[in-house]
């Protein structure tokens, strides 16, 4: 079953097929085969420094996980521990008697 690429998979694809594209009308490779890293980084598009940790994490059975996205906030109007539930009641209930 074919696997769904997202957006940035996307990219680097067609990264791959510019730069294999290039090497075709080179007559060659652009850079030497024994710089893998190199022509890794230069065919995707990305820093050597990426290819090079990849290649570490790779190496030393590591998973590739992606940052966590979720940073969570706290709200300060919503956090129990800063309100005073006291004066908001007796706003309300203020409130309600003006209201009478």
């Amino acid at each position: 079953m074919p696997k769904h690429l997202n957006s940035t998979a996307k990219k680097l694809v067609a990264s791959l097929i510019n730069y294999f594209e290039k090497e075709r009308d080179n007559g060659g490779p652009l850079l030497p085969l024994q710089a893998v890293r190199e022509r890794v980084a230069q065919a995707l598009n990305v820093s050597s420094s990426t290819v090079s940790a990849i290649s570490n994490a790779v190496k030393n059975n590591e998973l590739l996980n992606s940052p966590s996205k979720h940073r969570p906030h706290p709200k300060s109007v919503t956090d129990i521990i800063h309100l005073n539930v006291n004066s908001i009641r007796n706003a309300i209930y203020e409130m309600y008697e003006k209201s009478r």
